[in-house]
């Protein structure tokens, strides 16, 4: 899924989201219109199928490349930046989608994003990149409670800390800034996003649960401590909704 969709302009979104089964399938177009109207359906496109891209909203032709990307039923799917040049509300509405489709197909996201709320609320799993290198990377509690310089200075936004406009401080910047830096408002982790009513269950939950617990011993203590208060939270919540047994309907 490309930034902005990368869609054939002189092509209908239909036409659009129909060639990669056009040119690597051998598909009869009977076939390959049943599988096209079905992603239409499930990015929320159906209607607009024989819009052109200049015809329609920069979120929709996101959508549309979503939709293409999901043709061929892949085992991952790479996002770059799916947030690029939308507002907070349709980042949202984005968001929720991407969280549907795991639960529908069940495949491998990797999401490249900048956007704080799409990075606290979407993935499982979360890493930081500075300077070609992975910084951190673990189960999104590690990044979200980690005391890294450049992780705390992310996502606090502030502008003491080791990232600079040119990318990276020299140390007597960084020097002078310690002595000047304000003490970081704690951070709350906010919950994850889950899918909309009428969903499935997300199958990766309970995959990433069971590895979580068995490395949890050697994560950072406030990880710990986050990820442990989060299933106490699960659990409590999964009781107090659960029927009773023997009860009447």
């Amino acid at each position: 899924m490309f930034q902005d969709g990368a869609l054939f302009g002189s092509l209908s979104l239909f036409d659009n989201i129909a060639f990669p089964l056009r040119e690597h399938t051998r598909k009869k177009e009977s076939e390959i219109r049943r599988i096209v109207m079905e992603r239409i359906e499930v990015v929320g496109l159906l209607g607009a199928e024989g819009k052109l891209p200049g015809e329609i909203s920069g979120g929709m032709r996101k959508r549309a490349g979503l939709a293409r990307a999901l043709v061929l039923d892949p085992q991952i799917i790479l996002c770059d930046e799916p947030d690029s040049g939308l507002d907070p509300v349709r980042t949202a509405y984005l968001s929720q989608l991407l969280i549907d489709l795991n639960a529908q197909i069940d495949a491998t996201m990797l999401i490249v994003t900048h956007n704080l709320d799409i990075a606290a609320t979407v993935p499982d799993n979360m890493g930081m990149l500075f300077r070609r290198e992975l910084v951190t990377f673990g189960p999104r509690e590690v990044l979200l409670t980690s005391d890294e310089p450049v992780v705390s200075q992310f996502l606090g936004g502030r502008r003491e800390g080791p990232i600079g406009m040119s990318e990276e401080k020299d140390a007597a910047t960084l020097a002078a800034e310690a002595n000047s830096v304000t003490p970081a408002a704690p951070r709350v982790i906010v919950p994850q996003r889950q899918p909309s009513p009428g969903l499935p269950p997300r199958r990766a939950v309970a995959r990433r649960r069971e590895r979580v617990m068995r490395m949890i011993d050697t994560l950072p203590p406030a990880a710990r401590s986050a990820i442990r208060e989060i299933y106490a939270r699960d659990a409590a919540a999964a009781t107090v909704t659960a029927p009773v047994a023997g009860s009447g309907a």
